[in-house]
This record gives structure tokens, C-alpha cells and sequence, in this order.
């Protein structure tokens, strides 16, 4: 497979002069898969001829280049030198063209050439976090052409320093031991009234929407703090809706939560409560044992995988999940999946029951295959026992949002690659994208 001629995005922001050039470049020099664009079915769910406000959604984790090792990508070859893969993720972002993009794993290193690649070409403002002297950290970019400028409110999660409501001294993991340096970053943007009266609509409907992102912890042996980084997250949306209020700030919550959609943050986020983790066998293995490692010594408590091996139920264990369970049971705030609820319709062959109609995988390399990704929508649920499955089934009807567009997530198996997705001719990062094209109407 050929790759590109030798460009850095430096030099690629000085050579072209506008989008349509650059993309036009980019799209000849590189081969990428054709990722179909599938329309959910006409119906009462969609409303893609209807005035409102039509937003494009994507979230995308794209490999710091400072963790592209070649170990981890023997398939990738040359791919992994920035000078050929940059072009590759600079293509996967004009071509989607979103209006609001929420991106992990922006190195350092390039962030001023990424901050004027979206100016230049894309129209967008960009705000950019990281955690003290890490080499990467997230970023989101939004249009200029739909939203102000100049966020409303900014915010900056340190999960390091954030407690859950109930938390004594047994409440703990990863952060306790070793610092996992997650942060998450949370905004409000208003619409530009220019854009609104295009669209025929009132910021008495809709003002703007609450946007953030996270990368979540990465350790295979993680779960319980990704769960309390989840439940953290969830609890500071809440404290934003109580200001930022539906109808007229839609909430969506993009990034990479490293966790797959039948473990306990995906369940605690999604599913219906009461939340009890210690009913999920499969899940309760991975908190179980995430709660018996040594993250200082990198010391496991089971001889293999906690998925594999005798699960001990550790009774100090199942008393501290059964504290995080009763938090986020009371928090009157449900996460909608776009994917999860949708991807079923436009992609049997890809949406796994198993999975809670999640796709089987957003992120392949040498060490790992698995879904992370999500696109959310979070929205305000004061019934703590809603059947969820029943009270987002006409998600439209319910929230005034609706699903228009889903952007394919392919089988590993369809890939040329033999399953890893960073591939010369597949894609630039280890990770696939996640898009969606929605409409807000009054609810």
C-alpha cells in the first residue's frame, strides 16, 4: 500500500490555501476505507427535512504520537512516522466535516499546527486541555458558523481530586494509589442568532447545547476508577443541567471512555436502575479484581485475568461497589447512546446484543480490540425507575433529538488489515470515529 508523500501538517497548512484544496490532496494522496454514511430510516424518528437545528457530532481518538509505538502497530509499517499519518487523520476530520468534534490524544506537540489546520480550514474555535506535564491531552473544536465564539461557561475536571458524594477512605482505586492524571473538559456554547433565524428557531427553544469530552482511565485493571471517574462525570453534568436547563441546552457528552458497553461505567450510565454491580458476574469481575491491584507495583491479586479466573467476593469489595451503585441512583441524570440506541437500524451485521447494540469494536491494535467510543446524549431523569428501553424508544418524541445520520463502525473482520484498524489504506489512528447527524426541535 503506497502512503503519501512526506508532509507535516505544518507544511500542509502553509501549502494550501483553502478546505477545498486540501481536501481534494488529501483525498487522492491517501487510501482510506469508505466508511458508508447510513440514513436511519424515514420515519417519526428522523426529521432530516424539517426546520430545526441540524448539528453534526464527532468524536475521534487520535493516537498521541508520543504512544505510537511500532510494537504496538507491527502492521502499520511507515504509517506510524507523523510525516505520513497526520495526513490521514487531517483527511478523516475534513471529511466528516462536523460541526462540533470532540478529540482525545491531541499530542502536544502539534497542537498549534491543529489549532490553525481548524481556523483555516474548518472555520472552528478550538479548546484545549491536558493534565500538568503530560505529552497529550483533548480538545474540542467547534463552528463558527452555528455557534458563538466565546464559551459561556468552561469547566475542567481533575478526577484525581474529585470525590464521590459517599466516599469514606475505602472508596478508592488507581487514584489513590498512582495518579491517573483523567481530566475531562465540559463547555456551554450558545448558538449565533445569525445561524437560529436561518433555521427558524428561538433561543427560547434552543440557546446552545453543553458539550464535553473525556479520556477515561486506561488500565486493563481500571474499572472501578473508570466507574467513579463515570459516576464524577455524571455529577458534574447534573450540577451544569441544574443552570444550563432543557429545553434549551441539549446536553452530549463525546470521547473515549475505555470501557466496553457490557462493563459497569456503560452500565451505570446507560442502563436502567437501580444499578446493583455485583448482579453483572462478568462485570463484577473486572471491578472486583480493579479493586485488588496493586497499581504501585503493577502486582495482580489473581494468577490470570479477573475475567478468567475464580472470582473472590471480597466483602469490603461488594460493601464499596454497593456505595458507588447507591450514588449513581440517585443521580436523576440518564446517557443516551446514539449507537446504542440507533445503529441497529442501519447495521445489523455490527450492532451486538451482547453489547447493548453497541458495534463490536471502535479501537483495535496489537494489544486490544473492543468498543470505548461514545457519542451520549444526557438528559435529566427524575424517575429513578424508568424503564429506559421503553422511555427512549421514539428517542425524538422524548427529547426533542433526533437521529439522522450514523456514520458505519465496520466489522474488523471486513477490514483489509486482518482487524487492526491503523493500517496503510484503513485509517490513521488505532481507533475508528464516531459520527452522527442529529436535529433539535422543541421537545
Amino acid at each position: 500500500m503506497v502512503l503519501p508523500n512526506a508532509l507535516n501538517l505544518s507544511a500542509l497548512n502553509d501549502k494550501f490555501a483553502t478546505k477545498e484544496q486540501i481536501t481534494d490532496y488529501l483525498t487522492k494522496a491517501c487510501s482510506v476505507y469508505d466508511r458508508k454514511l447510513f440514513d436511519l430510516p424515514a420515519g417519526k424518528e428522523t426529521k432530516q427535512d424539517a426546520n430545526g437545528i441540524t448539528l453534526k457530532l464527532l468524536t475521534y481518538n487520535m493516537l498521541a504520537q508520543c504512544l505510537t509505538k511500532s510494537s504496538m502497530f507491527p502492521k502499520a509499517g511507515k504509517l506510524t512516522s507523523w510525516k505520513h499519518r497526520n495526513q490521514f487523520l487531517a483527511l478523516e476530520l475534513l471529511s466528516r466535516d462536523a460541526d462540533v468534534m470532540c478529540l482525545q490524544e491531541v499530542d502536544v506537540s502539534y497542537l498549534d499546527d491543529w489549532v490553525i489546520f481548524f481556523e483555516k480550514f474548518m472555520n472552528c474555535h478550538c479548546e484545549f486541555s491536558k493534565y500538568g506535564t503530560k505529552r497529550h491531552g483533548i480538545l474540542i473544536a467547534y463552528s463558527l458558523e452555528k455557534f458563538e465564539k466565546k464559551s459561556v461557561y468552561n469547566s475542567v475536571l481533575d478526577f484525581d481530586h474529585e470525590l464521590v458524594d459517599v466516599e469514606d477512605e475505602s472508596i478508592y482505586n488507581g487514584a489513590k494509589l498512582t495518579k491517573t492524571n483523567n481530566i475531562a473538559m465540559i463547555m456551554a456554547i450558545d448558538f449565533k442568532a445569525e445561524y437560529l433565524d436561518t433555521v427558524q428557531q428561538s433561543k427560547n427553544v434552543n440557546k446552545g447545547i453543553l458539550i464535553g469530552t473525556a479520556h477515561l482511565f486506561w488500565h486493563p485493571f481500571g474499572t472501578f476508577e473508570r466507574t467513579r471517574q463515570t459516576y464524577i462525570l455524571l455529577k458534574k453534568l447534573h450540577e451544569m443541567k441544574k443552570v444550563y436547563q432543557e429545553p434549551v441546552y441539549k446536553c452530549f457528552f463525546m470521547g473515549d471512555f475505555n470501557a466496553q458497553p457490557y462493563l459497569a461505567p456503560y452500565e451505570a450510565m446507560v442502563l436502567s436502575k437501580p444499578i446493583e454491580f455485583a448482579t453483572n458476574k462478568k462485570s463484577f469481575y473486572y471491578m472486583n479484581g480493579s479493586m485488588e491491584y496493586n497499581f504501585a507495583t503493577e502486582r495482580s491479586p489473581f494468577e490470570f485475568d479477573p475475567s478468567e479466573a475464580k472470582v473472590h467476593y471480597i466483602p469490603d469489595n461488594i460493601r464499596i461497589s454497593e456505595q458507588l451503585s447507591a450514588a449513581f441512583n440517585k443521580l436523576p441524570v440518564r446517557a443516551i447512546s446514539l449507537y446504542g440506541h440507533s445503529y441497529k437500524k442501519v447495521d445489523s451485521r455490527n450492532s451486538i446484543k451482547e453489547y447493548n447494540n453497541e458495534p463490536q469494536a471502535s479501537n483495535s491494535n496489537a494489544g486490544f480490540k473492543g468498543m470505548l467510543d461514545y457519542i451520549f446524549l444526557v438528559v435529566d431523569e427524575p424517575d429513578l425507575n424508568v424503564d429506559v428501553d421503553l422511555q427512549y424508544s421514539e428517542l425524538g418524541k422524548s427529547t426533542g433529538v433526533y437521529i439522522n445520520k450514523l456514520l458505519e463502525v465496520p466489522l474488523l473482520s471486513d477490514l483489509r488489515s486482518n482487524e487492526e484498524i491503523m493500517f496503510p489504506g484503513v485509517s490513521g489512528s488505532d481507533h475508528f470515529s464516531l459520527y452522527g447527524e442529529i436535529t433539535l426541535l422543541e421537545d
